[in-house]
């Protein structure tokens, strides 16, 4: 280990290969995108996106709470806000924003 190095960035073959293994730089992007995937195929079954607060999937994820986030952030009552480009990837699969 080289103290030296211990600020200087990844070089563009390490980072090939942190990807490579599966590496996520943006976490909370990752998990916007797997929760988009899990609430896109709810729809695809259900043909709506009437998902119960509580409801999880068979994994554990709590699917009903991630999308009533979705709604609180559209409404602005939250610090955060979705991007446009979230908005019309849910819109396409029928979010019901009220």
């Amino acid at each position: 280990y080289n103290d030296s190095n211990a600020n200087s960035k990844p070089s563009i073959e390490q980072i090939q290969k942190l990807e490579q293994i599966g590496m996520v730089w943006d976490v909370e992007d990752y998990n916007w995108k797997k929760n988009y995937c899990l609430a896109k195929e709810y729809y695809n079954t259900h043909g709506n996106l009437h998902i119960p607060q509580r409801y999880e999937t068979e994994d554990g994820e709590r699917l009903g709470l991630w999308i009533r986030r979705q709604r609180r952030m559209f409404s602005g009552k939250t610090n955060k806000k979705l991007s446009t480009d979230r908005i019309a990837l849910l819109n396409e699969i029928g979010m019901i924003w009220s």
